[in-house]
């Protein structure tokens, strides 16, 4: 407070803004006379903070333009499974046949 006082700086504003990193350092006493001689203006309200936005992606094209056509071939590909894996027309004719003849058996 001693050295506060003639340079006109309250140590109330001063820990007002600065006391996570006060409390922070590893000589909070030596950095609090830092901050009071640093001759910064502690009655000032603090800059107001704004808030960057990223783009909505920060990949490149190319690499967006990969991953479309990676997730097309991906789908692609599940549908030939899918068409591989339908039944044919055959096989229900088969399998309507043989149920309806166990169907009578059961009857």
């Amino acid at each position: 407070m001693r050295l506060s006082s003639p340079l006109g700086v309250r140590l109330q504003h001063v820990a007002g803004r600065a006391l996570l990193a006060i409390l922070d350092g590893d000589k909070p006493v030596a950095f609090l006379r830092f901050l009071v001689r640093s001759g910064r203006d502690w009655t000032a309200p603090p800059p107001v903070r704004r808030e960057t936005t990223l783009p909505a992606s920060i990949k490149s094209r190319t690499t967006l333009a990969n991953e479309r056509e990676d997730r097309k071939r991906e789908r692609e590909a599940a549908e030939a499974r899918a068409q591989r894996t339908k039944p044919l027309a055959e096989h229900l004719q088969a399998f309507v046949m043989l149920k309806s003849a166990l169907d009578q058996r059961v009857l």
